[in-house]
């Protein structure tokens, strides 16, 4: 009859306020009606939602249960599955991601407000993410080798921090294995670089630039000069992309030869090439050095006569320039070796025919070897002989003189002193006799012609007689 508690059929509990009882409890029966009133008071309860990971971990922002009753009639309806009380996301201050796991709720989410304090507990996933970095050119080409997009983080936890700028994810060059080179262009990057992981999937994309570069050829002597007419590098590839390969391997830019135009002529030492010939453009500019050396050539000069016979003492040719530089002047037009007139051991004399030379007197030197062919004819020379007597007198029969030589070849060997030319005696048609006087002979009888006459005068006494008469 006095229940301490009272729980209706729709759930509210009340418990009784013993001092509140009306009337009295107990006592006798009277003829007049008697009443007991007793007085309950509706008890109060609590509904509250706690939540965590799936790791049992509180969540940020959300450590204190929240109230989904406080203090409230029992019996009450209530319900946690509200957005308010049961998100099915909850992104943290420093951004984390939770996903709601509804299978893994604890506690019932509708019922009524009892006295006894209910819970609900609401379980989360940490959500994860990916951030990733993907590369470019600035044309929109992928980069060989970095095809495939790098990841920075992967399925990682939302609200880590990350950050792309690292050597490893940001490269300021790329060199490719078929040799390109790309430099980053920063101004260019697409994405952020650092934040947090989101549930949503990041990317950076950075682009970079193909490097260009320069291939130079260059020349010089093997003394380190230059060499006229290519003084300046040529150009094999100018801002070529880095990676394209190259040769100057051609006959434009390797000649085998140089001729410059002051004559000088230059050959390729293959072995004292410097520089790499063949490879791929870098970005650093690369030269290739060719050097040459300095052709050497001769110029003589042989002498000969007017019938192609070599002459005495000259048979062997003269060296006007003798390993001389090539595109080196010359003349041979010199009285060493040009002399107009030759005297040989052995008399003869020759003089030069200058309309009948052979070859250029002057000229540069060439790599092939040049002669010139001075020709000379051979001089030719009278010798005679005149008579006179002692008196100085011409001798009759005897006028004129007698040659002994006549254009002969200058050198040759004459002789006046023969029966024809040198008379011990001279008989004159007109009877007078005449007896040589060897002691007043004038000039060389015997000798070698020359180109100047040569003259022997023979002195003669006219003979004496005596006649007698005799009886």
């Amino acid at each position: 009859m006095k229940p301490s508690k009272i729980t209706t059929p729709s759930g509210k509990v009340y418990n009784l306020v013993p001092e509140r009882t009306e009337g009295t409890e107990s006592g006798k029966v009277t003829e007049t009606p008697q009443n007991v009133t007793y007085v309950y008071e509706l008890a109060k309860g609590d509904v509250t939602v706690t939540y965590k990971d799936t790791e049992g971990n509180k969540i940020e922002g959300y450590e204190t249960p929240k109230d989904a009753e406080k203090a409230a009639p029992t019996g009450k309806d209530f319900n946690t599955a509200t957005d308010a009380l049961k998100p099915s996301k909850i992104t943290t201050p420093s951004g984390k991601v939770y996903n709601l796991v509804p299978e893994r709720t604890e506690g019932t989410e509708s019922g009524k407000v009892t006295e006894t304090p209910q819970n609900v507990t609401y379980v989360y996933e940490l959500a994860k993410g990916d951030v990733t970095v993907t590369y470019k050119d600035t044309e929109g080409n992928k980069i060989e080798g970095y095809e495939t997009p790098k990841d920075a983080e992967k399925a990682a936890p939302t609200g880590k921090d990350f950050n792309t700028a690292t050597e490893a994810l940001k490269p300021a060059k790329i060199t490719t294995p078929s040799g390109k080179v790309y430099n980053l262009v920063p101004a260019r990057t697409e994405g952020n670089e650092t934040g947090k992981v989101t549930e949503t999937p990041q990317n950076v994309t950075y682009v970079y630039e193909l490097a260009k570069g320069d291939v130079t050829v260059t020349y010089k002597d093997t003394e380190g000069n230059k060499i006229p007419g290519y003084e300046t590098p040529k150009t094999v590839e100018s801002q070529s992309p880095t990676g394209k390969e190259y040769t100057t391997v051609t006959e434009a830019l390797k000649p085998t030869k140089i001729t410059t135009t002051d004559g000088k002529v230059y050959n390729l030492v293959p072995t004292r090439t410097e520089g790499n010939e063949k490879g791929k453009v870098t970005e650093e500019p690369q030269n290739v050095t060719y050097v040459y050396e300095l052709a050497k050539g001769d110029v003589t000069v042989t002498y000969k006569d007017t019938e192609g016979n070599t002459i005495e003492g000259y048979e062997t040719p003269k060296d006007a320039e003798k390993a001389a530089p090539t595109g080196k002047d010359f003349n041979t037009a010199t009285e060493a070796l040009k002399p107009s007139k030759i005297t040989t051991p052995s008399g003869k004399v020759y003089n030069l025919v200058p309309a009948r030379t052979e070859g250029n007197e002057t000229g540069k030197v060439t790599e092939e070897p040049q002669n010139v062919t001075y020709v000379y004819e051979l001089a030719k020379g009278d010798v005679t002989v005149t008579y006179k007597d002692t008196e100085g007198n011409k001798i009759e029969g005897y006028e004129t003189p007698k040659d002994a030589e006549k254009d002969a070849p200058t050198g040759k060997d004459f002789n006046t002193a023969t029966e024809a030319l040198k008379p011990t005696k001279i008989t004159t048609t007109d009877g007078k006799v005449y007896n040589l006087v060897p002691t007043r002979t004038e000039g060389n009888e015997n000798g070698k012609v020359t180109e100047e006459p040569q003259n022997v005068t023979y002195v003669y006494e006219l003979a004496k007689g005596d006649v007698t008469v005799t009886y």
